[in-house]
């Protein structure tokens, strides 16, 4: 303990005289202890006394006290206090003394590991979906394994045409759906690898319907990489989706909703079609304002409808063939 009274901090004989305020009382059959609030003339806090109710009784009343001053550090005072009695209880008389704040503590200490459980199992699920993913990564990169160096060509001209377009503000979205028609597999390997275009309802322009090689639904809106995803007022304001973008996500919800793709249900819908993941594919270099925003909107789109942007989509493209060409090296060390 540190904060012991010197004979300096305890009230002068001159300063004996003292008031009573509040009291306050804690007894059982034959134990009591008093506290009150006690002013001195240049010194003020609360006072304890024991009272040991048999001995009085006999005429042998006794009591120790505790006068604890309200400028001292009463937390580090009681703590210490609330400690050592455990310690010496313990110690000597191999008793456990449990409070409620002990009950509370622990209490806390179980949420925090569940808490940490949760996390774990969490991180753990993440982990095995990342590993399956890997996995089905490398089968698909198995079964295209001589066509790195064509997709690697395939995907240089590609950037390059993007590129030019955005330079240019060239509207080209035409010419995109063409090339994506033809080269899946820049939508991902699962796009290429035994997957098939669908065609499902003509009465909407949805560009492009691609079952993937594990029957996943990929349903893609293609907008010319030079079409901003959002938009600015002159004098500032918040970021807002362009009208063409607001259009295309329209017409993306309106596809799932007339072939019942739409749900996160069990069931398949009216097409034999469940679980689709919908697309909208604009803009090339974002803000870090438009990123951020754009974030936002994937989330709470949540895992059905996503923008991507032509860069993050030539992103993915690359370590696709980087994955090819992994498992290249690892077939020529075998």
């Amino acid at each position: 303990m540190t904060n012991k009274n010197t004979k300096e901090d305890e009230p002068k004989k001159e300063d004996k005289k003292f008031e009573t305020h509040e009291k306050d009382r804690w007894e059982s059959d034959q134990y009591a202890i008093e506290a009150a609030i006690i002013k001195y003339p240049k010194a003020e806090g609360v006072s304890f006394r024991t009272v040991n109710k048999k001995s009085k009784e006999k005429g042998e009343f006794k009591n120790r006290s505790l006068f604890i001053e309200k400028n001292q550090k009463v937390d580090e005072i009681l703590n210490w206090i609330v400690l050592t009695t455990k310690k010496f209880f313990a110690k000597f008389w191999n008793k456990q003394i449990i409070t409620e704040s002990d009950v509370e503590s622990n209490n806390r200490e179980v949420d925090t590991l569940r808490n940490r459980l949760r996390d774990k199992e969490d991180e753990n699920r993440d982990l095995k979906k990342a590993f399956n993913l890997q996995q089905q990564e490398l089968a698909l990169a198995k079964e295209v394994i001589d066509n790195s160096n064509q997709y690697a060509k395939e995907l240089e001209e590609f950037e390059a045409l993007i590129k030019q377009a955005v330079a240019n503000n060239e509207n080209i979205e035409e010419k995109v759906k063409s090339e994506l028609k033809i080269k899946r597999w820049i939508l991902g390997l699962d796009c290429e690898v035994k997957a098939k275009n669908k065609n499902i309802d003509n009465d909407t322009e949805i560009d492009l319907h691609i079952e993937t090689n594990y029957k996943e639904q990929r349903i893609i809106e293609v907008k010319s990489p030079n079409i901003k995803i959002f938009s600015q007022k002159p004098n500032g304001g918040r970021l807002s989706i362009t009208s063409r973008i607001a259009d295309g996500l329209s017409e993306l919800i309106e596809y799932m909703r007339r072939t019942d793709i739409n749900s996160g249900l069990q069931r398949k819908g009216t097409y034999g079609i469940q679980k689709p993941i919908g697309r909208i594919l604009a803009d090339y270099d974002l803000t870090k304002d438009e990123q951020e925003v754009m974030n936002d909107w994937n989330f709470y789109l949540n895992t059905y409808i996503r923008f991507v942007t032509f860069k993050e989509l030539i992103a993915n493209a690359k370590k696709e063939i980087e994955m090819i060409s992994v498992v290249k090296k690892m077939t020529e060390n075998n």
